[in-house]
């Protein structure tokens, strides 16, 4: 009975031994390649693209629609998602 709990254990031992050796493989790896290539690269600064600034169109703000609002609207910005322009803002109620 002994000696069956230690084989057990042993071919646990083995099992864990490769599961981890290969997690360690895995890593020495893929720390090599992220050391030897070039930091822009990995960054992907690459598929970066220059975005034109975004027109800001007074008229599609009109003071009235902001003051029937229940919150006050602390700041207001124009971004864009995708290609498409939309007004984000920070609000207080």
């Amino acid at each position: 009975m002994k000696y069956a709990k230690i084989k057990r254990f042993r071919k646990i031992h083995r099992f864990l031994g490769l599961f981890i050796g290969i997690q360690f493989l895995f890593w020495t790896i893929s720390g090599l390649y992220f050391s030897w290539t070039d930091i822009d690269k990995i960054h992907g600064d690459h598929y970066k693209k220059e975005t034109e600034p975004l027109a800001f169109d007074s008229s599609a703000l009109l003071p009235s629609s902001l003051d029937s609002l229940a919150f006050d609207v602390h700041q207001l910005r124009l971004v864009r998602v995708g290609k498409n322009p939309f007004f984000g803002s920070t609000i207080r109620f």
